[in-house]
């Protein structure tokens, strides 16, 4: 619609704080108008996103359509030397292998990284030079079993990391700076089976229930 393109500009501007209940919504609607239902907002941001998306991946060599995006399950971009991964990665729903390993100027993740995500599996961050995580990182996740984030620099992680997750088996947040642990570090993870906090020299307070916990490969 023509009036929809006069404002791809400030689609555009939007792109990396999506909201799909708030903020960009109601900023949409007092330019827009407010008679179309929040449902079409939705689906308007969607497909601008997707669309957005597929280009940003062109620009790195890598092609998909939009519409072979909503199916898409794995996304390989590592060493790809990002300073920034592209915030339409959480509509991605279906995805469940993410690798961006590897990409040495990559120092902050989207505030709504996979946000949308409950099926993602595998998530390899390692190697880059990651400082902080969203603090809804994986929040809503259920369903992963890997995670690498070793090799970055982190300090600290998000207060309720991981604590819908019941499944994960394996954990690797070596190499970082982690000087302590969130409250309930991995208390409900029954399943893991392998965790590496190595070189975190001024980590120094590990829960005893991972000292102890049987059938745990822990790295030290």
């Amino acid at each position: 619609m023509y009036y929809v393109r006069r404002y791809l500009p400030l689609l555009d501007s939007l792109i990396s704080k999506l909201d799909y209940s708030g903020t960009t919504i109601n900023t949409l609607k007092k330019v827009l108008g407010t008679t179309l239902e929040t449902e079409w907002y939705i689906n308007l941001i969607r497909k601008y996103t997707l669309k957005s998306l597929s280009e940003w991946l062109e620009s790195l060599g890598i092609e998909y359509t939009p519409k072979e995006l909503l199916i898409l399950t794995r996304l390989d971009l590592c060493r790809k030397d990002l300073t920034e991964v592209h915030s339409g990665i959480s509509q991605l729903a279906q995805l469940k292998r993410l690798y961006l390993y590897g990409n040495n100027k990559l120092t902050r993740l989207p505030k709504n990284f996979l946000v949308q995500n409950t099926q993602l599996k595998s998530l390899y961050l390692g190697h880059n030079k990651l400082t902080k995580l969203p603090e809804k990182f994986l929040a809503q996740n259920v369903a992963l079993k890997i995670l690498v984030l070793g090799g970055n620099e982190l300090t600290e992680l998000p207060e309720n990391f991981l604590s819908q997750n019941t499944v994960l088996k394996g954990l690797d947040l070596s190499y970082n700076g982690l000087t302590e642990l969130p409250d309930n570090f991995l208390s409900q993870n029954a399943q893991l089976k392998w965790l590496n906090l190595s070189g975190n020299n001024k980590l120094t307070d590990i829960p005893s229930g991972l000292l102890t916990r049987k059938g745990l490969r822990l790295h030290l």
